[in-house]
């Protein structure tokens, strides 16, 4: 740790690991539920001269699900979704970045999840688009 100083350490864990479990992916959940702990336990490790943060998103749009996925398949798995659609690449992208930067000097230990509601319970309201 010599010579580190105001470092950071994001770390990509899943929504589903943390409040959700999904049947039949309990390899893949359970992953998921590890990072998240491994990043709590660096953050007491590492603190103060590395600042950890993990990041647990739920349903993201990609090039791969719009090209594979139906119609049908994407209402089904945005009605799952309390805020109604998939978050963006770039939502992911821009949170990343924030979190990196010096005026997030407190968010250290826990982990950030961006999953639209899916882990908060009832429909909450309706997606809007970012402009």
């Amino acid at each position: 740790m010599k010579g580190l100083t105001n470092k950071r350490l994001l770390v990509t864990g899943g929504a589903n690991g943390i409040g959700r479990a999904a049947a039949l992916r309990f390899l893949e959940e359970g992953c998921k539920a590890g990072v998240v702990e491994l990043s709590r336990t660096m953050a007491r490790e590492l603190a103060p001269v590395v600042r950890v943060l993990s990041i647990s998103p739920g349903a993201v749009l990609t090039a791969t699900q719009e090209a594979e996925y139906s119609d049908e398949m994407f209402a089904e798995l945005d009605g799952e979704i309390r805020l109604g659609c998939h978050a963006q690449t770039e939502e992911i992208a821009a949170l990343f970045a924030f979190l990196a930067i010096d005026e997030a000097p407190s968010l250290h230990g826990t982990s950030v999840i961006v999953d639209g509601g899916e882990t908060a319970g009832e429909l909450a309201s309706q997606c809007r688009p970012i402009v």
